[in-house]
């Protein structure tokens, strides 16, 4: 093994490391969202339906789908990266070829990890509109569709904005691996 190919060795165990701490935060937290996601459903199954509880119940099953995207794509990277370096390589001579190709494999799940928190973002921004809505109790016409209007219009706002903060988030990262693999030597 070549000087430089233990130095870029060092580089990508650091990364894994760090990643497998993230990795290991991250099933923490999604298992005590599993765990309320499962309590919130019994409390939904054991209590009589109202109208409104059927809307509620999709959007909390929305949520955790969100959340269980979210969390694939955060875990599975490392995992794929070290079975794409040392389990199954491309090269069986060349180390640094096979270290890089397998930093370039989570470009996918990186690329999902922006759009799970934004669905959560967007649905608990809906939620707290539609309760400022319910809360206020507005008798005067013309305040009330002044009102409407207001939240409405932040609510769009609030879409657009996060839905074009995820996709620059995606195009950034894109565009920063590409300019690792130029750097790489990658044309």
């Amino acid at each position: 093994m070549t000087p430089e190919e233990s130095a870029y060795l060092i580089l990508f165990v650091e990364r894994i490391y760090q990643n497998l701490v993230n990795v290991i935060c991250t099933c923490v937290m999604y298992g005590l969202y599993m765990l309320s996601f499962l309590t919130a459903l019994y409390m939904f199954w054991s209590n009589p339906r109202k109208a409104g509880t059927r809307g509620l119940l999709i959007l909390l099953v929305i949520v955790f789908l969100s959340n269980t995207w979210d969390w694939i794509s955060r875990t599975n990277s490392p995992l794929l990266m070290i079975h794409i370096a040392f389990i199954h390589p491309s090269n069986e001579t060349n180390l640094s070829e096979n270290l890089s190709n397998a930093q370039r494999s989570p470009l996918t799940f990186e690329s999902f990890a922006w759009w799970g928190p934004t669905i959560n973002l967007l649905i608990a921004d809906g939620l707290v509109v539609w309760r400022a809505w319910s809360i206020w109790d507005v008798r005067n016409r013309r305040k009330r569709s002044l009102l409407r209007l207001l939240l409405i219009s932040l609510m769009v706002g609030n879409i657009v904005v996060n839905v074009i903060d995820a996709v620059l988030d995606n195009i950034g990262l894109l565009h920063s691996h590409l300019r690792q693999f130029h750097l790489i030597g990658f044309h």
